[in-house]
């Protein structure tokens, strides 16, 4: 009987002992390469501005500051807007991104953030609904 007692409780240290050991590596890979890029998102968008140029603002959330070199912002149409190189946004702060000519549609479009690995972080759609300047 006292030898059936110990293998339980051996057992049952092992088992917490690969729970606390996969609990751990589980927060390892989720603090990896991308974990600040989701913190920045698509804030506004002047897609028909009155005067001057298109923008597309973007916010920090996280508490880390985000180099964006290598990050791009498309249209639904895959056409590049703006460029973000050496730009960098504090936490809690935002952006404005300046286009370079008409790039968003006037009457609807899509928008899409890509991190530096080509991955989607963030969108938004706008329709003429919601106004322009």
């Amino acid at each position: 009987m006292y030898k059936k007692s110990v293998i339980k409780k051996m057992g049952s240290i092992v088992v917490v002992a690969a729970m606390l050991a996969s609990a751990f590596t589980v927060m390892s890979v989720g603090n990896a390469a991308g974990a600040s890029s989701a913190n920045v998102a698509i804030n506004e968008i002047m897609y028909n501005p009155a005067s001057g140029n298109e923008w597309v603002e973007l916010f920090n959330s996280g508490d880390s500051t985000v180099n964006l070199t290598g990050w791009v912002i498309k249209d639904a149409a895959n056409n590049t807007f703006g460029d973000l190189t050496n730009v960098e946004i504090p936490p809690g702060e935002y952006v404005v991104v300046n286009g370079t000519g008409a790039v968003l549609n006037n009457d609807n479009d899509e928008v899409h953030l890509f991190d530096d690995s080509m991955t989607e972080v963030d969108n938004a759609t706008y329709d003429s609904s919601m106004g322009a300047d």
